[in-house]
């Protein structure tokens, strides 16, 4: 119970004496609630170690509360990997993400969760204004993000609003065409420019989204990006991308199509 439903649930009590000590209460209660999501902070903190908490949307919404009381304002990790969070779990943690308290964040690991396109829609609207500017490495691979979800990433990506960012992995979702075009439009137009690292394997990318994101690398987009671009097991052939990134590390070279 979250110190906000604590105080709820003590103001429908009864009580033989006055309620001048509900104050009181309700702030114990947020201190014993900080000084406890303070030690799971610390675990989430952790990078390295595979947690598989099993946690979901109730437990979400406990970190998202945590992160609100500034729990976690000092943390460069946030590591929610492999749990059964969902749509409702990612809203949660998008308040609280867009309320500038995890500025520090340099590594969120999401993958592995139940995270679709409407969660999708509140985190990218979450870091749209630059909450998380400091992030390096974003992982949401093995979810449900489809290209809804897609095209909302990537208006906020075209905003500039990962300067830093330098991996993304975003394989085993459910992103087509319709959220490809987009993303390679934010990135033709300079977005994304320090990325190292692009994973988007095991989509529904097709042919259209391939050709988008070749056409952009061809015109200089991802310049970091010099062979770590990968769209393996989807429908489109990714040939086109393989060659522009070789391209651009052999320039003077002609490729037989």
């Amino acid at each position: 119970m979250t110190p906000k439903d604590f105080v709820e649930e003590l103001h429908t009590k009864s009580f033989t004496d006055g309620k001048e000590d509900w104050p009181m209460l309700g702030e114990l209660a947020r201190a014993g609630f900080a000084e406890g999501m303070a030690k799971v902070a610390e675990v989430l903190n952790y990078n390295g170690v595979e947690l598989q908490l099993g946690w979901g949307d109730e437990e979400a919404k406990l970190v998202a509360e945590a992160i609100g009381m500034g729990a976690m304002a000092d943390h460069t990790v946030l590591n929610l990997f492999k749990n059964e969070i969902g749509d409702e779990g990612m809203k949660a943690l998008s308040s609280a993400i867009a309320a500038g308290s995890v500025s520090n964040l340099r590594e969120l690991r999401l993958y592995g969760n139940n995270i679709g396109d409407e969660g999708m829609r509140a985190f990218s609207f979450a870091i749209a204004n630059g909450a998380l500017a400091n992030l390096t490495t974003l992982v949401l691979s093995g979810n449900r993000i489809g290209d809804d979800g897609m095209v909302s990433l990537s208006v906020a990506i075209a905003s500039g609003s990962l300067p830093n960012l330098r991996s993304l992995n975003l394989s085993f979702n459910e992103i087509g065409d319709g959220g490809m075009v987009p993303l390679s439009v934010a990135v033709a137009e300079g977005a994304l420019a320090n990325l190292t690292f692009l994973q988007l394997g095991s989509n529904q990318i097709g042919d259209a989204g391939v050709q988008a994101l070749a056409f952009a690398i061809a015109g200089g987009a991802l310049p970091n990006c010099r062979s770590t671009v990968y769209l393996d097991n989807n429908p489109g052939d990714d040939a086109p991308v393989r060659k522009a990134l070789a391209r651009r590390r052999k320039p003077g070279v002609t490729f037989r199509e």
